[in-house]
């Protein structure tokens, strides 16, 4: 029987941690942490199987609802006045965090600053993910090519004495 050759290959490569993530994440929360205590959801009410209203309270001002609907794999926000009718979002489409619904809320009562505020947070929040992401996307491939470049010795006979 053949003896392969199971040694590590000589320049291994150097996948970055990313534990960087939960440091940058936990610095962001300190940074808004007055901000995103103002912020209260004290009650809900379920609209259906699929859908809760949750009340929006800011420093004691009610702001009106969030109604988050289940959309199986994922979930969607829509901010709510206090007589039900939806807030037309900035964008033009559904919110992905309840956040960003409580800022269309805030918009919606002129506090410009406490929006702006909600805002930069999204924002900072969105960068770090999307570095992160970027980060586990280069580490994936340094992985597959390093895989494949072995593979692919190994599968030649250049690996084997």
């Amino acid at each position: 029987m053949e003896k392969q050759n199971l040694k590590k290959p000589a320049n291994p490569i150097q996948l970055r941690s990313l534990g960087w993530v939960d440091e940058e994440l936990a610095m962001i929360q300190d940074q808004y942490s007055a901000t995103l205590s103002a912020i209260n959801f004290p009650c809900y009410t379920q609209s259906s199987s699929k859908t809760k209203d949750y009340q929006v309270v800011v420093d004691g001002k009610d702001y009106g609802m969030v109604r988050e609907i289940n959309c199986g794999n994922r979930f969607e926000y829509r901010a709510l006045m206090a007589d039900g009718d939806y807030i037309e979002p900035v964008s033009d489409i559904f919110h992905t965090s309840a956040i960003d619904a409580v800022c269309e809320l805030a918009r919606r009562h002129h506090d410009k600053e406490f929006a702006s505020q909600l805002t930069d947070y999204v924002i900072a929040v969105s960068q770090v993910q999307e570095l992160a992401s970027a980060q586990l996307r280069k580490n994936t491939k340094d992985l597959l090519s390093e895989h494949f470049r072995t593979t692919d010795v190994h599968h030649s006979g250049q690996g084997e004495r």
